[in-house]
């Protein structure tokens, strides 16, 4: 009986009971939908943390880059400065490892890919020789294979033997070891060509039998024994962190059988698939590797160190020919005590949320020269809008909650609380106190029970749909267009969507808000109980003291004077209105500040891009042609570009003499390609010593700057050189001096001052000849790069630099030209057309032009870093800070152009209810006008008036306080709009009331 009656009761309030079911359902809806996206994109984050891995790659970048075995002075000062406690003690890195690599030999493997650091050469024994030729007075024997103590590639039986400088000379009939190096010639035989060993022993040894000692013992099997050693290495690498290695980590080997190494373990390693295969090995199988020491300066002289490893085969990876003779162990078995070659530093793994970040740090801390590459997997690409959605779900949970409790205090006290008239008649029916209780709990129990559970239930079927619009919509909000960045570096991963939604968002927001309409229905039950009877007090009256305004007639006396006398009431009314004007004013500050924050941002920010290699690493030594240069600069988006072309230059004095013949000149050219580069550069922006270190500073002779580099006054360095044009001998132009700068090392070392000149020898190609030549050069500035022996001239010692931007650039684009037109410039662009700078750099005009200049890029199939093209050059954007910043401006304008309408309706609306709440308060007095029959029309202004005045005062202060910030045009608008909507609520509300029936303004007590 208690159960129905109190049911039917609560029901018969059909508004009130329509009112808080909806919004008690509504905000448990919103608060199982706020908690459920929570715990989804809660868990997608964790387990995109579990499987994506960040990575931060240190290298040194020098001038061997990418060469792993380089033997490099400077690479070593920067390794031992590299302090490994500073970087794992950085927030966010997780680990530290520095690079640990050594080489060692293995017992039947013959290495057929990678570095062969003594490829061709070769250790035989021979006989039949035969005088074929003599040129120059040296002899080429023909002979006959007949044992080889080494040879690493099968040659067949017959061969050339060329002497050079070695004295050899055969004895017909007889027998001989021989060592040399195989070159190609144009015999069908392959040629031999004998070298001194570097012992100084001769390359030749005339056999006495077959029983003969050497053949066992002597400097001819020694170093054949260490050919095959040193050709046929091994490579191991020691890593706690296996799958943060390049190699791994960017796909280029997968693991298809077994497992990496514990972190620590000792006995066991991974082999590559090729050397597996190669050797028939399997997992369980046994390793016994000799380890190889290297000397300093040259990673491939090698002696046995002594000691072996012998390890387990635990894992074997993917097939890949560049990686073949490789073995991974953890760095229990590493700490390989070896000189540093090569260019990786080490590597950091990261914490994931933390990456780029961290990966800044990082740079911070790196010495001059280093480069730190970040690979996040697409971490930060995918995990970003997951993160927002975390963020705007607990939010909105947050928002849902703090709805609730307020809503559901305002439930319980209608509902219980002012239920004392219903607990005043019950108690005098004598039900008992509990019947009461059971009778006010039940009805509202009730409803918050239906309204939850149903919005619990809502929420649970409609989660599914609203977590992939969510997330449709953070994604939109945060893609960014990565073509061509420096962001998008290497492989993006892909996480498996999470299908199943979680239930208990649903069961804890439905108990929950139960639970709390319950309690809180419990605290305002004592109230109910407490002022059930009615208490004898007295009816105060308010009697102004004074005189009463007599000030004007009519609707203009009563309108000022009503909200005079309601003081409370106006001054709420003001006060609303200032603040909501203030609301209104700063929401338009804010969204036009982002807006002007945003333009700033493209008007100042300055974007560059590089020529890189198809890695998107390396950005020198390249082969960018001139074609291509032309590509970039024809998109007409591009302030200014830079290139580059160098040549190794020695001095003449410190060449050494390396003889006559096939392999002494083929010995010549690997010394002069060790050289340091003389490089012709149109701007600092392309000099390669400066391409990773933008903070150089030199030093210039009084007068010189930059512009020199770009400057047309001097004319190409091959003018200088005569040669023969058929039968005609052309006369070179007379010889310049080319200003140029240095490095302060080469400075100091040499001792040069500003001003001095210097000659050096390079070789330059001229049609299809490669003419060595000695310019004459002017120190006119030194810069401040360590270890680097650079030498800068202008770009006009090579070729002018108005073929690049100038007005020449028109004929470059145009026909390939003759190399024998006899235009003076056609011979200039005949040979820009077949230069490949070696480095190229550029600049946008504008930052507005990014996305119109990747388009660019795409319509001409230029190759992204790891994404090939039609166009094989590869160009990468510095882009990534512009992207990072300008998205977060983007994003909170279009959070402005979604969020703040409804903001500004929500004001808008605040303003209507609170005109229309102050209106219909003010009922009685309503009813007493209408009682001494005042026209409706006079009712209806004196309400409007009275509202208007206090609006418009709070209005005002709004737009003063406002105005004396500076933000006048949004201080008006803002006061404007408000004043707009909150008369608009007070003039429907007047007339409602004026309309309603005089007994039903009469009746209305709440």
């Amino acid at each position: 009986m208690i159960f129905r009656n109190s049911i039917r009761m609560t029901l018969r309030a059909r508004g009130r009971t329509s009112l808080f079911t909806a919004l008690i359902l509504l905000l448990t809806l919103s608060l199982t939908l706020g908690l459920g996206m929570y715990a989804w994109a809660s868990g997608m984050l964790a387990a995109m943390d579990e499987q994506y891995t960040s990575v931060a790659l240190a290298e040194y970048i020098g001038e061997d880059y990418p060469d792993p075995d380089a033997s490099d002075a400077y690479a070593r000062q920067i390794w031992e400065q590299v302090d490994p406690a500073a970087l794992s003690g950085l927030a966010g890195v997780q680990a530290w490892e520095p690079w640990d690599e050594t080489l060692a030999a293995l017992e039947g493997y013959e290495r057929i890919d990678g570095t062969i650091p003594y490829e061709g050469w070769a250790v035989l024994e021979a006989s039949g020789f035969y005088p074929v030729n003599t040129v120059g007075g040296k002899t080429i024997y023909s002979a006959r294979i007949v044992n080889t103590l080494y040879n690493q590639n099968d040659r067949g039986t017959m061969m050339m033997v060329e002497a050079g400088d070695t004295g050899f000379e055969p004895e017909a009939g007889a027998s001989y070891l021989i060592h040399g190096t195989f070159s190609d010639s144009n015999t069908s035989n392959p040629t031999l060509y004998l070298v001194d060993f570097d012992t100084g022993e001769p390359a030749f040894y005339k056999l006495s039998g077959a029983d003969d000692p050497a053949l066992t013992d002597s400097i001819f099997t020694q170093r054949a024994a260490y050919y095959a050693a040193a050709n046929n290495y091994i490579r191991i690498t020691a890593s706690d962190m296996p799958k943060a290695l390049e190699e791994f980590h960017q796909g280029v080997l997968t693991l298809e059988e077994g497992r990496f190494p514990e972190a620590g373990e000792t006995g066991v390693c991974v082999v590559d698939g090729r050397m597996a295969a190669q050797m028939n090995l399997a997992t369980g199988d046994e390793l016994r590797l000799t380890l190889l020491d290297s000397d300093e300066n040259d990673r491939f002289l090698l002696t046995e160190r002594g000691s072996e490893k012998n390890l387990t085969i635990v894992g074997i990876t993917s097939f890949n020919e560049d990686w073949s003779g490789h073995v991974w162990v953890s760095e229990g078995e590493g700490g390989f005590s070896q000189p540093f070659f090569g260019f990786r530093l080490g590597m950091a793994v990261l914490d994931n949320a933390r990456a780029r970040q961290t990966a800044d740090d990082l740079r911070q801390l790196m010495p001059e020269g280093v480069q730190v590459t970040l690979y996040d997997q697409g971490y930060f690409a995918a995990a970003q809008p997951l993160a927002a959605m975390e963020t705007t779900a607990l939010a909105v949970a947050g928002a849902s909650a703090c709805g609730a409790a307020a809503v559901l205090v305002l439930f319980a006290s209608l509902f219980i609380g002012r239920q004392k008239e219903t607990v005043g008649i019950l108690r005098s029916l004598g039900t008992p106190v509990w019947k009461i209780r059971l009778w006010l709990l039940s009805g509202a129990g009730m409803i918050a029970a239906a309204a939850a559970a149903a919005g619990a239930i809502l929420g649970r079927l409609f989660m599914g749909n609203m977590i992939r619009w969510a997330l449709d919509a953070a994604r939109s909000l945060y893609a960014v267009d990565q073509r061509y960045s420096e962001s998008a570096m290497g492989i993006s991963l892909s996480v498996e969507e999470i299908s199943a939604m979680p239930l208990w968002p649903a069961i804890a927001s439905g108990i929950g808000v139960f639970a709390a309409a319950l309690i809180l229905c419990v605290v305002f039950l004592s109230q109910a109980l407490d002022q059930s009877a009615p208490k004898k007090g007295k009816e105060k009256v308010r009697v102004p003291r004074g005189k009463t305004s007599v000030l004007g007639q009519g609707i203009f006396r009563y309108s000022p004077l009503f909200a005079i006398r309601s003081a409370g009431r106006s001054l709420i009314v003001i006060a609303a209105s200032m603040i909501l004007t203030l609301f209104l004013g700063i929401l338009l500050i804010l969204s036009g500040g982002w807006q002007t924050q945003m333009d700033q941002l493209y008007d100042t920010a300055q974007i560059r891009g590089r020529v890189t290699s198809t890695s998107g690493r390396q950005a020198t030594n390249l082969l960018v042609s001139g074609e291509n240069v032309q590509l970039l600069w024809g998109s007409d988006m591009l302030s200014d570009i830079g290139v580059s072309i160098g040549w190794n230059y020695w001095f003449p004095e410190e060449m050494p003499a390396f003889g006559e013949g096939g392999f002494a000149q083929e010995t010549k050219n690997n010394w002069i390609a060790r050289q340091p580069k003389l490089t012709a550069i149109n701007s600092l922006l392309a000099a390669p010593d400066f391409y990773y270190d933008e903070d150089v500073q030199v030093q210039w002779l009084e007068g010189w700057d930059e512009s020199f580099l770009s400057d047309d006054a001097y004319y190409p360095v091959t003018d200088s050189i005569g040669f023969m044009d058929g039968e005609t001998w052309r006369q070179g132009q007379e010889p310049l001096t080319y200003p140029c700068i240095v490095s302060q090392e080469f400075f100091k070392a040499r001792g040069f001052e500003l001003g001095d000149t210097f000659s050096v020898r390079l070789i330059v190609r001229v049609r299809s000849f490669e003419i060595e030549i000695e310019p004459e050069l002017r120190i006119v500035g030194a810069y401040s790069a360590s270890g680097e022996e650079g030498i800068y001239v202008p770009l006009s010692f090579w070729t002018y630099p108005n073929l690049l931007t100038g007005e020449g650039a028109e004929a470059v684009t145009g026909e390939a030209v003759s190399p024998y037109s006899e235009s003076g410039m056609d011979q200039y662009v005949y040979t820009f057309q077949r230069t490949n700078f070696s480095t190229c750099r550029f600049t946008l005009k504008s930052a507005r032009m990014l996305d119109s200049f990747r388009q660019y890029l795409a319509d001409h199939s230029v190759s992204q870093a790891g994404v090939l093209g039609e166009n094989r050059m590869t160009v990468v954007l510095e882009d990534q800070s512009f992207a990072e910043t300008a998205g977060g401006v983007g994003r909170l304008i279009s959070f402005c152009r979604i969020l703040f309408p409804a903001l500004f309706a929500a004001v808008c609306l605040l303003g209507f209810v609170i005109s229309w709440l102050m209106t219909g308060s003010r009922r009685m007095e309503f009813a007493i006008l209408r009682g001494i029959g005042t026209s409706g029309i006079k009712v209806f202004l004196i309400f409007f008036l009275e509202q208007m005045i206090t609006c418009l005062c709070g209005s005002i202060l709004g737009g003063l306080i406002l105005t004396a910030f500076g933000s006048a045009g949004a201080a008006w608008t803002a006061a404007g709009g408000f004043f707009l909507c909150y008369m608009g609520g007070a003039a429907v509300s007047v007339m409602l009331a004026e309309r309603t029936k005089l007994m039903d303004l009469l009746s209305e007590r709440e």
